[in-house]
């Protein structure tokens, strides 16, 4: 029976059982208006003001009726080849080639209602959540409600017990956001959709229980901005090139390794980024090098010492083609022996091999970090996505406190001048060389930005790091580019620094050597021969026996089973981070395709297969890494996955 006290106290013990923060906002609550009875159906009364009109079942049955014939839901691009990596590209491959043999067509939109992720924007009395349980059968489901008053209510009206039982049975998962805050919830949802499924953006479901600004602002922000859930997850052959890099790096025993020290610096930082505006810069940053840290960039390093700086510091974050051509490409025109390289310590060797000073840094999202070092101030707290973010968390964490942001546009203006007019992309690209952007960011200095995903994650995270180290700390942005929260926009101009108070190549140099040495006792402590190859091993197996223990994957139990086994938001193990990425990218596939197989006679048979080939392309990556470290081991490179 509805409203009644009984179900009243079971929903509130249910509450302190399983969120016993809320329960105690709910058991604190004092109730702003009634949840009245009317013919058989209920509402919630304000100030004499219902919120449903023709009752809260009756408005419940409608809207569902309507959602179902017409779900809102995400739906990403067709996979192909360019969208994984080479494990994904086979299987991708094997899973087309066998659907075309069998027939097996596939639609372009998902046809089951069934979705991992549910978001439900709004409790109301709660009588619509039920239905979308059981008939969308989510695996992880976001319940967001800005007002409190709902949520107490529905405790009269919907029986949040039962709902529990749901996720008791299933091993689902559940979260409630109650926040006003469209900034706060969409970032609580985003890591939320991160943590337990990054693989299944494809399919969220949107349940929009009544129409507000508010749940129309996160709708807004999941059309916008929701590639940023499944960005960067990650590739096998990659962690296997960061390990070996790393290994490389480091077993000589004579390099420096980053270590936190947050002490105030009293000196003020030039953190410079590649951008079109660092042109009309330059002559700002050349006339103040004396007075600052400057601190290059990843391609920043050319126009830098094309125009007369040169940096204290290099930062190098990635480990392509393009970061070891770059001090290769300066190195025969100008002196680079008075700048310290500062570099992640997966960077191929051509990098270090033109600077006679390095310091290395781990990532803690890289499988390198818990086998070499483990010790998070080794670390950078906020080094991605781009270059630039790894320039500014190393000032930040090596204690700076002034910082100056010159060529950090994170967009353009002009497609035709995405970087510095002297930046190494155009010695090694061509003048012809467009770069990607789909969407506009608002301007440090007005007007809009050409942007793109990647940049707006650089800007987020460099917004978060400036967040984080706020307060004693100031920010100002001299770039033409995309507006930074937390920087405060400054022209080139009115830059004015103050004469140092001391020699500045003395307190680099103190700095340097404040970095301890990596030595061969500290390698041979956390490098094992065979340790790292068995864990891969025992993982492999581990996460093959989820799978055949969970056949039939149209319940996509398997997806969280697996998802859970190697901890997205985990650091602290290696083998499950040189796995995890390409596995992420076999789900994907095996989630697009399965979802979309029109004739469902055939779903099962299709399915059979795509376990066939997740169990395949798990097996031969342990049997690669077993292969690869091996040879890294006994020869000192990949054998063959070496790039």
């Amino acid at each position: 029976m509805l409203n009644n006290q009984e179900m009243f106290e079971a929903n509130l013990a249910f509450f302190e059982e399983v969120q016993p923060a809320l329960y105690e906002l709910l058991r604190a609550y004092e109730p702003l208006g009634e949840v009245i009875e009317d013919d058989g159906d209920v509402d919630i009364l304000f100030d004499g003001t219902r919120l449903y009109n023709t009752g809260a079942q009756a408005y419940v049955e409608n809207q569902l009726r309507n959602f179902w014939a017409q779900p809102e839901r995400t739906n990403i691009q067709p996979i192909s080849s360019d969208n994984v990596d080479a494990e994904g590209q086979e299987v991708l491959f094997n899973v087309l080639k066998y659907a075309e043999k069998q027939e097996i067509t596939f639609s372009t939109h998902r046809v089951i209602d069934q979705t991992y992720h549910l978001l439900i924007l709004g409790v109301g009395l709660g009588l619509h959540i039920q239905e979308l349980l059981d008939r969308a059968k989510p695996r992880n489901v976001v319940i967001v409600e800005p007002n409190l008053e709902f949520l107490y209510q529905s405790l009269k009206t919907f029986d949040w017990v039962k709902f529990g039982s749901y996720f008791r049975e299933s091993g689902a998962y559940f979260h409630f956001i109650i926040d006003g805050n469209v900034t706060h919830a969409t970032q609580e949802m985003r890591s939320l959709f991160r943590s337990y499924g990054p693989v299944s953006f494809d399919g969220l479901t949107v349940y929009r229980h009544y129409e507000n600004p508010f749940n129309s602002a996160v709708v807004k922000y999941i059309v916008e901005h929701g590639d940023m859930t499944y960005s960067g997850l990650g590739f096998f052959e990659d962690e296997l090139n960061m390990i070996a890099n790393t290994h490389k790096n480091l077993r000589t025993g004579q390099e420096r390794m980053f270590f936190a020290n947050l002490s105030p610096k009293d000196f003020p930082v030039f953190v410079v980024g590649s951008g079109p505006s660092l042109d009309s810069s330059m002559d700002v940053i050349r006339e103040n090098q004396h007075k600052a840290i400057v601190i290059s960039c990843g391609t920043a390093l050319a126009p830098l010492l094309r125009g007369g700086v040169t940096p204290d510091f290099h930062v190098e974050l990635e480990r392509g083609e393009l970061q070891a051509k770059i001090p290769s490409l300066v190195s025969g025109d100008f002196d680079l022996s008075k700048i310290c390289l500062v570099a992640s310590s997966t960077v191929v060797e051509e990098v270090k091999a033109v600077f006679s000073n390095r310091v290395y840094f781990m990532r803690h999202m890289l499988s390198s970090y818990p086998i070499f070092s483990g010790n998070s101030r080794n670390c950078l707290r906020n080094p991605s996505p781009m270059v630039g973010n790894a320039g500014c968390s190393f000032a930040q964490d090596t204690g700076f406190r002034e910082f100056y942001l010159f060529g950090m546009d994170l967009g353009f203006r002009d497609e035709a001048a995405h970087h510095s007019d002297t930046a190494a992309y155009w010695d090694l690209n061509g003048r012809d060389f467009r770069m990607l952007w789909d969407r506009f960011a608002p301007g440090n200095f007005g007007g809009r930005i050409m942007s793109s995903y990647v940049f707006q994650w650089s800007r987020d995270s460099l917004e978060a790091s400036m967040q984080a180290s706020s307060q004693g700390y100031q920010y100002y942005n001299c770039s033409d580019g995309t507006r930074i929260k937390g920087a405060l926009p400054l022209l080139p101009e009115f830059v004015s620094l103050s004469e140092p108070s001391a020699p500045k190549a003395e307190f680099i140099e103190k700095l340097i050597n404040g970095f301890p040495v990596y030595t061969q006792d500290v390698f041979r402590q956390h490098w094992v021969d065979g340790v790292l190859r068995q864990q891969i091993r025992d993982l492999g197996e581990s996460l093959v026996n989820a799978i055949e223990d969970n056949p039939d994957l149209s319940s996509k139990k398997y997806v969280s089973t697996l998802t859970r086994m190697v901890d997205p938001s985990g650091y602290d193990d290696s083998a499950k981070m040189v796995l995890r990425g390409s596995l992420y990218h076999l789900l994907i596939i095996s989630e697009y395709y399965l979802d979309r197989v029109i004739d469902s006679e055939k779903r099962e048979m299709f399915s059979n297969y795509l376990r066939e080939q997740l169990i395949k392309g798990i097996q031969d990556m342990c049997r690669i890494a077993d292969v690869e470290f091996t040879h890294l081991e006994e020869h000192g490179t990949l054998k063959d996955k070496a790039s």
